[in-house]
C-alpha cells in the first residue's frame, strides 16, 4: 500500500470514531474498492497479497436462497463482508460464519468470496471464490 493510500486509510478510520454508521457504511464501500484493486475482484485465490484462510461453500436450498457457510479466520477480526458478484451482498460486517442470501432470482449464476476484515486495518483474509445457479424449481 502506498503512502497515500495509508494515509487515506488512517483518515478514514479517524473519521469513522466520530461518525458513526454513515461512516462505517462508507469504510465498507471504501474497503470494497481497495479489495477489487489489490486483487483484481478476487477471482480465487491471486488475492494480490490477501491469503486465503476460509474456506468457503455454498448450497442453493430454493429457486431464491443460497445458503453460505466458511471457515472462521485464525486471527481477530470485526467481521466478514460477504461479496455478491464482485459487491457487498449485505450492508453490514456479519459476526458469524453461516448466512442465507434470499430474494435471488431463479436459473441465475451467483459467485461468492467472504473477506474477513478487522477495523482499522482492512481486509485480512479472504475465501475461496465459489460460483452456483439457483435452482429453476422448488427441489
Amino acid at each position: 500500500m502506498g503512502a497515500r493510500s495509508a494515509l487515506a486509510a488512517a483518515q478514514l478510520a479517524a473519521a469513522m470514531e466520530k461518525g458513526g454508521k454513515a461512516m462505517r457504511t462508507r469504510y465498507l464501500l471504501w474497503t470494497s474498492s481497495l479489495l477489487a484493486a489489490l486483487c483484481g475482484g478476487c477471482g480465487g485465490g491471486d488475492g494480490g497479497g490477501i491469503p486465503v484462510t476460509l474456506n468457503l461453500q455454498a448450497d442453493v436450498r430454493t429457486p431464491s436462497q443460497i445458503n453460505l457457510s466458511w471457515t472462521p479466520h485464525p486471527g481477530p477480526v470485526s467481521g466478514y463482508q460477504v461479496q455478491r458478484n464482485g459487491a457487498p451482498a449485505f450492508p453490514t460486517l456479519l459476526q458469524g460464519t453461516l448466512v442465507s442470501d434470499f430474494n435471488l432470482d431463479p436459473d441465475t449464476q451467483y459467485c461468492y468470496i467472504v473477506v474477513a476484515m478487522a477495523f482499522p486495518f482492512g481486509p485480512m483474509g479472504q475465501s475461496n471464490h465459489v460460483c452456483v445457479r439457483t435452482s429453476t424449481t422448488a427441489q
